[in-house]
């Protein structure tokens, strides 16, 4: 059985560096055959990152991302809050300036403001997986986007999410300025 088999890591390779969560890494373990002295299999395994479980209160930044900000994310974001975090420019909570893939998943922003655009999250290229299962309340942006703005496409679903009270002059809860595959 596969679970009485315990893994050695052998080595990591980082094949891309991530500001927030963990870094894309191919991965190399060892498995021992007890049953049969002298043979191991080695596997290598892809690992990517996002930004999960985590909670981010109160914090300012005076350009965009009031709490964070990255070129890029693969992982997407879930299983997080965001709260209170302010931008001078865009992305109250997060700005992510080119494509999120892996969408926005059972997280929480609320209250978060953005002088611009993207009250609550701002992103700069397309956001794939959708918007699931999440809670966008008091966010708000004074131009687009009071909740969420996406410069570029949407693929995914926006289900069981939950937008009350965001503001912004276009696009009180969402601004979507790309093609919308839902």
């Amino acid at each position: 059985r596969s679970s009485d088999l315990a893994a050695e890591q052998i080595g990591c390779v980082t094949t891309e560096w991530k500001l927030i969560g963990a870094n894309h890494k191919v991965c190399v373990e060892s498995f021992a055959d007890p049953k049969v002295p002298g043979v191991t299999c080695h596997v290598s395994q892809a690992r990517t990152g996002g930004i999960s479980g985590s909670s981010f209160t109160s914090n300012t930044a005076g350009g965009s991302g009031g709490a964070v900000a990255v070129g890029a994310l693969t992982g997407g974001i879930s299983g997080s809050t965001f709260e209170g975090n302010t931008a001078d420019f865009s992305g109250g909570a997060v700005a992510v300036i080119g494509a999120l893939n892996g969408g926005i998943v059972n997280s929480t922003f609320e209250d978060n403001e953005a002088a611009v655009s993207g009250g609550a999250v701002f992103v700069g290229g397309n956001l794939s997986g959708g918007i699931s299962g999440s809670t966008f309340e008091d966010n708000s942006a004074s131009l687009a986007g009071g909740a969420v703005l996406v410069v570029g496409d949407l693929s995914g679903d926006i289900s069981g999410s939950t937008f009350t009270s965001n503001t912004a002059v276009t696009g009180g809860a969402l601004y979507l300025g790309g093609n919308v595959d839902i």
